[in-house]
């Protein structure tokens, strides 16, 4: 747990305060007493604040998170990942979510701001793309969760696992596979041509003739 910008800033300010006032005293400047009494009072008040904003911030219950990805990667192609949150708390709630992705995999949009509205819940996504192949496991999701003074915030390591596989970009190879041996055939002199009737362009289209399948009939261009 650590404190917040809001709380540094208030205690910035109440400790020039004093350090003002002190050099005033020293310099025998006429001060009414009052003026250093109030100072110590609001630096005191605060502090109590504080006290009070962390003990409520520790018994606030962690948001709930579910995590939706693939159970395969392919190499070196960007995939989604989803994070569901939800929270039973009666005021709405800004957070920040941080997943930890295993080394191997690369990021993007991460952490996430999320503003949780009571009983609904939030999704949000990030990209993977995967650098090298294998079997990567995911452990954890760190959330940090703000007091409800806004004065502390809390980082939490929530356990949640999920597990996926890297594999080949194998629609990558096979098209890849298609273009050489296209491009072979073409060096060859060998020119492929679809029958008519047999594509999907206009120059491939037909009659209908007995005996043709339903399944060649573009009914598209029928209806057109």
């Amino acid at each position: 747990m650590k404190p917040s910008r809001l709380l540094l800033l208030w205690l910035g300010v109440l400790l020039a305060i004093g350090i003002v006032l002190g050099a005033l005293q020293a310099l025998d400047v006429a001060l009414p007493a009052s003026v250093s009494r109030i100072n110590w009072g609001l630096l005191l008040a605060l502090l109590a604040l504080a006290l009070l904003d962390a003990i409520r911030l520790k018994r606030l219950p962690s948001p709930r998170i579910t995590r939706q990805m693939p159970g395969s990667l392919a190499l070196g192609r960007w995939s989604e990942v989803r994070l569901t949150v939800e929270h039973d708390f009666a005021q709405p709630l800004d957070i920040r979510l941080f997943d930890h992705v295993p080394p191997g995999l690369c990021f993007e949009n991460l952490p996430l701001a999320v503003a949780l509205q009571p009983g609904l819940q939030s999704v949000m996504a990030y990209r993977l793309r995967p650098v090298s192949r294998g079997h990567f496991s995911f452990e954890r999701c760190e959330v940090n969760l703000p007091g409800p003074l806004g004065l502390w915030s809390d980082k939490r390591l929530l356990k949640l696992t999920d597990h996926t596989r890297v594999y080949p970009d194998f629609a990558r190879l096979y098209g890849g596979q298609l273009l050489a041996v296209d491009n072979w055939l073409s060096q060859l002199g060998v020119r492929q041509r679809q029958r008519r009737g047999l594509g999907l362009e206009f120059h491939q289209l037909r009659e209908f003739r007995e005996g043709d399948s339903l399944r060649q009939i573009d009914w598209k261009a029928t209806a057109r």
